[in-house]
């Protein structure tokens, strides 16, 4: 891993001395501080982010409205293609800060302390959460930061799809979707093109701080024609509802009767994760047999990976976002490596890919609503 340089910007001096103090001292000097800010000075932190060159901004941000929020805009607008960390108090407001930010071009959130009381408790939460994103920004696709929102899809973009050996593949009844760093971004391309008319249930994976997941959901849930929320112990798995994993908790799904649920537990990590991925998947797998579709996003890590071995062997599908699309092909690139997936796609065909893998027909209402709101036309040939 080659040396990354980071610029810390935070109104408050105790924050900023704690996450240098952090870099320095667990780096093993492969993470340089390069400068530090209040953020009060628009002007010269922009100057001086442009003529130092940071690898990675981390942004201290405690309000939506706020001079950070225009700081990070700024940041984002005069240096796109500087990936910029976003730390956020661990509140409802941090919460919010963190999917806007997120949707708008930053690369990772990371809570931090709401007071000065507690800010001397949080080093060892923040050694845990931000040192290995840290140590990812070397990966990153900066073509994706430096991407404007808004910008169309690549022209003849579907020439860059991958696709494996075909083989005899399973009908649909859950899909699964599964992303860490870039993924939330990925969501919401994915979910503001879906139908309200999807004859099966979804679960999300997305690897975030558990307050952070109940907001995650409740924004999807205006963006999409979905019914999205996070999921709680009891909901029942119904058709064109999708639940968003909580931080913190493993989601599992379970036969009731005739109703399958999702049942919340707090059991040990796995691959330091919780919510992780292998354990939905594992437990989809106990109730769904191999009718499943996973659908892996931009993200790093091994979670996962053991999920799609799992479906791939017994006749499930695998699809991933592709490399060109995603700010992070760790994990995605993996399954790939491995011989699991069914095909890559761009993000912004992820959608459409979805919902002709669970048709039960090209000739359904599902598939005419789609055509309806695809911003590709649809043809015969994609169905």
């Amino acid at each position: 891993m080659r040396d990354s340089k980071v610029y810390i910007i935070d109104q408050n001096v105790l924050v900023r001395h704690m996450v240098s103090n952090i870099i320095k001292q667990n780096s093993d000097g492969k993470i340089g501080i390069i400068g530090s800010s209040d953020g009060v000075f628009h002007q010269s932190v922009l100057n001086e982010i442009e003529s130092k060159k940071p690898d990675v901004v981390l942004l201290g941000i405690n309000e939506r409205k706020s001079n950070e929020i225009k700081l990070f805009e700024k940041i984002r607008e005069r240096s796109s293609s500087t990936p910029v960390i976003v730390m956020t108090p661990k509140n409802r407001e941090g919460s919010e800060i963190a999917i806007d930010t997120l949707v708008n071009g930053a690369v990772e959130i990371v809570t931090k302390p709401e007071n000065h009381s507690t800010i001397l408790m949080a080093s060892n939460h923040l050694k845990k959460r931000l040192l290995p994103i840290l140590k990812l920004i070397p990966n990153l696709n900066t073509e994706i930061i430096s991407r404007k929102k808004g910008k169309p899809a690549e022209k003849n973009s579907e020439k860059r799809f991958s696709f494996s050996v075909k083989r005899e593949l399973n009908p649909v009844d859950i899909v699964i979707i599964a992303g860490c760093t870039g993924g939330v971004k990925a969501l919401f391309d994915i979910f503001g093109a879906m139908p309200d008319e999807l004859n099966v249930p979804v679960i999300v994976v997305q690897h975030l701080p558990g307050i952070i997941t109940s907001h995650l959901a409740d924004r999807l849930n205006k963006k999409s024609d979905l019914k999205i929320k996070e999921a709680e112990s009891g909901d029942i798995l119904k058709p064109g509802h999708v639940f968003i994993s909580p931080g913190g908790y493993h989601t599992n799904i379970k036969n009731d009767g005739v109703e399958k649920r999702i049942y919340l537990h707090k059991g040990p990590r796995e691959q330091r994760c919780r919510p992780s991925i292998d354990v939905v998947i594992r437990s989809a797998r106990q109730v769904y047999g191999g009718n499943l579709l996973s659908v892996y996003l931009s993200g790093s890590g091994r979670d996962g990976i053991l999920g799609a071995e799992n479906i791939y062997s017994i006749g499930g599908h695998v699809i991933v976002q592709d490399r060109n699309s995603s700010l992070l092909w760790d994990l995605p690139g993996e399954v790939v490596s491995y011989g699991l997936s069914d095909g890559e796609y761009p993000v912004e065909y992820l959608g459409r890919e979805i919902i002709k893998r669970v048709l039960k027909s090209k000739d359904s209402r599902l598939f005419e609503s789609f055509k309806k709101k695809t911003t590709k036309p649809v043809t015969e040939a994609d169905a």
